[in-house]
């Protein structure tokens, strides 16, 4: 029996007891709706690993039903086999051991996908004691992909650059397509490709990323399929699945490209890649690609130029034939591989008659006329292995390889065609004549190619002297 002095527990009126249970419930409503509307993935896991609780976005990150995760082991349930699995089997050891893990690594859905994650898993301690511990998943697969985006970008920047200097010390078209097609299959990650080049008015493939390409191309007009148009267009075109149109482009066996483009390489040719399956030609690839186009377009004109005055610098800008400096090159190089193979080098000099007097009489450009017709009537007369050499003024050298023994045959046949040609007499209203001097080079000789070609000057003067 209670004595007077002993008191009885506090009682809390209904009223305020009922507004305690409101006040915690509203809270314990107010931490659930912000359990479940965080972005974050959240798992309430024991020391044992067996999931007790989990927010929406964890079942909506890993693709779960409430029923299929707990009471189940969170490493079994998202942990992917092999080497992740043990990973994963240590965060929890740890944790459970009342440290804290933070670490970014790959997680498994329920239809077996893999994910990219940042885990924060953290100890939950009561009185001193682990009791279990919260996992916190947030997806980072944008990041990650956008992370890989940037490296890959800056890593085919950086091959590019490389491949612009490679691209400056090409000496030859050849090498300067294969140049190109190689860093498009291997930088810029184009299965299959090929180069087209300008031929006239034509555009012939020239250069494949895949030997077997080259048997299912053909050549085709500017302004035919995607390449065509891409090149009259002058700019890049995409499809994103095989046109009709383009299946010329198409056709390799086992492999069906599901997309395409084609961007123009300057005046000079145009480039078709492709892409398989989902393999989609994505926006950094055009701009890559155009980059790489536009050094391999410098290349092939500084190519072309080089060419052109290497060109201008042998040949006589009049006539069109070589000249002296290209005789000295020639010669060089007949005399070494007659000296081999043991052949002849005939060399027949030759001068237009009183060419002074044309000139004095119908003026230069008229003599000019006459120059360049006697130049056509030689190309005509000679063989196309035959070299006709503008050596200066009104004289022409005439090389003949491996023809030494007949030089006095195409003297005759050179003095029959140009002396008194009909074609060069309407020019100036007379009769236009050469004189000739032919000599013979033969290996083995004590005389020299330089003495032999004194000897037939000599004879073209003597000629001259003949009434």
């Amino acid at each position: 029996m209670l004595s007077k002095n002993d008191s009885k527990p506090a009682v809390l009126p209904s009223a305020e007891h009922e507004e305690l249970r409101k006040a915690l419930d509203s809270e314990r409503a107010h931490l659930e709706n912000l359990f479940n509307s965080l972005c974050e993935g959240i798992a309430l896991v024991d020391r044992m690993g067996i999931v007790k609780r989990v927010n929406r976005e964890f079942k909506r990150l890993f693709g779960y039903g409430e029923e299929e995760i707990l009471g189940k082991c969170i490493d079994d349930l998202i942990a992917p086999k092999g080497e992740l699995e043990k990973e994963a089997m240590d965060v929890t050891s740890t944790v459970v051991s009342g440290s804290e893990r933070h670490l970014e690594t790959v997680r498994r859905r329920a239809d077996g996908t893999l994910i990219d994650v940042s885990v924060l898993a953290s100890p939950i301690t009561v009185e001193g004691e682990v009791t279990g511990f919260y996992g916190i998943y947030r997806d980072i697969t944008e990041r990650k992909r956008a992370n890989e985006s940037l490296a890959r970008s800056k890593w085919r920047i950086e091959k590019l650059h490389g491949v612009s200097l490679n691209l400056q010390k090409c000496a030859s078209e050849k090498e300067v397509w294969s140049v190109t097609i190689s860093s498009a299959s291997s930088i810029l990650g184009f299965p299959a490709c090929f180069i087209s080049s300008v031929r006239k008015d034509r555009l012939v493939p020239v250069s494949f990323s895949e030997p077997d390409l080259e048997p299912s191309l053909d050549d085709f007009h500017p302004g035919d399929g995607l390449a065509g148009r891409a090149f009259m267009r002058q700019r890049t075109l995409t499809v994103a699945a095989a046109d009709p149109e383009d299946s010329l482009y198409c056709q390799r066996e086992g492999v069906r490209y599901t997309h395409l483009v084609a961007s123009p390489i300057g005046a000079y040719g145009v480039f078709s890649g492709f892409g398989v399956g989902g393999d989609e030609i994505a926006s950094e690839q055009v701009s890559l690609l155009e980059l790489l186009l536009g050094h391999a377009s410098e290349a092939i004109n500084r190519i072309r130029l080089n060419e052109e005055l290497k060109d201008q610098a042998l040949h006589d800008p009049l006539t069109g034939l070589h000249n002296r400096t290209y005789f000295d090159h020639l010669i060089r190089r007949e005399v070494e591989r007659s000296s081999r193979y043991r052949h002849t080098v005939g060399l027949i000099m030759i001068d237009i008659d009183d060419f002074k007097e044309v000139n004095d009489s119908c003026g230069h450009k008229m003599g000019d006329e006459v120059l360049r017709a006697v130049a056509s009537k030689l190309t005509e007369v000679l063989r196309s292995s035959d070299s006709i050499i503008r050596y200066g003024g009104d004289e022409f050298v005439v090389v003949l390889p491996e023809n030494g023994e007949d030089t006095g045959q195409v003297v005759r046949r050179i003095r029959s065609q140009v002396s008194g040609c009909p074609e060069i007499e309407a020019l100036v209203g007379r009769a236009v004549t050469i004189s000739i001097g032919a000599d013979t080079w033969r290996p083995g000789s004590d005389i020299s190619i330089e003495d032999v070609l004194s000897r037939a000057d000599m004879l073209m003067y003597e000629d001259k002297k003949k009434p």
